[in-house]
């Protein structure tokens, strides 16, 4: 293109910048920036390829001109060919001529044969987090000239994901507790209360339960403070492997942990915390190979309470008697016996 800087393109650049200003949602940017790409180039096909940094994959984020069927298969490795070097280098790859540069063309093809063709890279913070590619069915439709706007929107798509990442990171903090990386009390009573109101619609019932550990002093005392955090994690991870998957963890206290269990009725709620209580006996955690227990109270919804305060208070309850009964016990808070 002789002439990149037109008003038209001006316009577009500027409809980018506020959108990636107003909008958490890099998705949004991504679509915008192909689509005027698309427009002002007149290009057959542009897209957004974003790595994995774990499985070092390449994959389509957002594209125009490439069928969704290939969008979602292709999944390219970023080896050591062109695109490898592109990730490695950021040395912007431009092919004029598809004809006279069949090997550089066909390394970089997606989905259609284009007569020219550029890619730029993805990065922030010294990291290549893809490349964005703009082909055209025209020969010499790019050139050194259109590198720099085409970086800009690369760069302006880049700003876009780590802004997105950054977010979803700054939940995931809010939302769950460092430690032992299960959901904040806050958030689960939450979604707790939810639960309640589907299962009081739907006339089911929901049992809550308030998990203890029963030596965890000890553990303080004999293992010392990083161990001890150490063990907590291990044991958060191990009680929620152990639960279904549409069951919910939380933490709550130092060393106590509130789970509810949807669509569970009292002899189902009665075995699955007794699964529990009878894994964490049998195991052992940490480098240090601690053996613990746990004693478990619940209540049950609708029987026990209609509220999740009520429920948490009822829950409460049983797991003292549970723990004045000799620990590493289940009891339910309808019960006068203690179960084992």
């Amino acid at each position: 293109m002789a002439e990149i800087f037109t008003e038209q393109c001006i316009r577009y650049l500027g409809e980018i910048l506020h959108e990636a200003a107003s909008s958490p949602h890099a998705e949004r940017v991504f679509h915008l920036i192909v689509d005027r790409l698309t427009r002002t180039y007149h290009a057959q096909a542009c897209a957004i390829i974003l790595l994995d940094p774990q499985t070092e994959y390449l994959t389509i984020k957002n594209s125009t001109g490439i069928s969704l069927t290939f969008s979602k298969q292709f999944r390219r490795h970023i080896s050591t060919g062109p695109i490898g070097k592109l990730l490695w280098t950021g040395k912007p790859i431009l092919v004029q001529h598809a004809e006279k540069e069949k090997e550089l063309a066909e390394a970089v093809k997606l989905e259609h044969d284009f007569a020219s063709c550029a890619l730029v890279l993805l990065t922030a913070h010294h990291r290549s987090l893809g490349y964005l590619h703009i082909e055209s069915t025209a020969p010499g439709s790019f050139s050194e000239r259109d590198i720099p706007i085409l970086t800009i929107h690369a760069n302006i798509a880049a700003l876009a994901l780590e802004r997105a990442l950054l977010q979803e990171e700054n939940l995931r903090l809010e939302r769950f507790d460092r430690e032992t990386a299960l959901e904040k009390y806050s958030f689960f009573m939450e979604r707790l209360r939810e639960a309640i109101e589907h299962a009081r619609h739907f006339q089911e019932m929901l049992a809550l339960g308030v998990i203890d550990v029963d030596n965890f002093k000890d553990i303080v005392q004999i293992h010392g403070y990083e161990t001890s955090r150490r063990f907590l994690r291990e044991l958060a991870q191990h009680l929620r492997s152990h639960l279904r998957p549409f069951d919910a963890i939380s933490r709550f206290g130092v060393d106590e942990f509130l789970v509810f269990f949807p669509r569970t009725s009292l002899s189902d709620a009665r075995q699955i915390t007794e699964q529990l209580r009878a894994s964490v006996e049998t195991s052992e955690f940490t480098e240090a190979r601690i053996r613990s227990t746990i004693s478990v109270g619940f209540s049950l919804f609708p029987i026990s309470a209609a509220s999740a305060d009520d429920l948490l208070v009822k829950a409460k309850s049983a797991l003292v008697e549970a723990q004045r009964g000799g620990r590493n016990r289940v009891l339910y808070e309808g019960d006068r016996e203690i179960f084992r």
